[in-house]
């Protein structure tokens, strides 16, 4: 549920690591998008339907979100619940999130994001073995920027 329209309900969920899932997950097949307006306020509802296919084209998949090279990426974190960013921190940045479509394990992961002049960019990390709730994440990684982007710039 988010309090806007649809777009600015899609846009808010993809500033999110959890809600975002299900909405680049390969093995969803359905949508179901619904509002109501009464002119003050808005409500959105998204509900997402995923088949949960295990198959040999399923299994090589991985999904990166932003994808390499793209442009006009939001710079922060939408706050969500359960919320992965600890208390001490105002502002995080945009997500970046990986997701395995592997059976198994993704363990001892680690992650550097640079700016555009190389220096280390700050970041929590939530993984399968060492996640930052104990809401279930399966196989998804995350990298959550402390502090909020800058715009036109580029992370790597």
């Amino acid at each position: 549920v988010a309090y806007g329209g649809p777009e600015y309900a899609i846009g808010q969920f993809m500033a999110t690591f959890y809600h975002r899932m299900p909405m680049i997950d390969p093995n969803t097949v359905a949508a179901g998008i619904g509002y109501y307006t009464d002119g003050s306020y808005t409500v959105c509802c998204v509900d997402m339907r995923n088949d949960w296919q295990w198959n040999n084209d399923t299994a090589t998949k991985v999904v990166v979100y932003p994808s390499d090279n793209t442009f006009d990426v939001p710079n922060g974190f939408q706050n969500e619940r359960p919320n992965p960013i600890p208390d001490s921190i105002e502002f995080a940045g945009y997500p970046i999130t990986l997701q395995f479509f592997k059976m198994g394990s993704i363990k001892n992961v680690q992650a550097l994001l640079t700016d555009s002049k190389g220096r280390k960019v700050e970041c929590i990390l939530s993984t399968p073995d060492a996640p930052l709730t104990d809401f279930p994440q399966a196989n998804q990684v995350c990298i959550i920027p402390l502090h909020s982007l800058q715009y036109n710039t580029t992370e790597t």
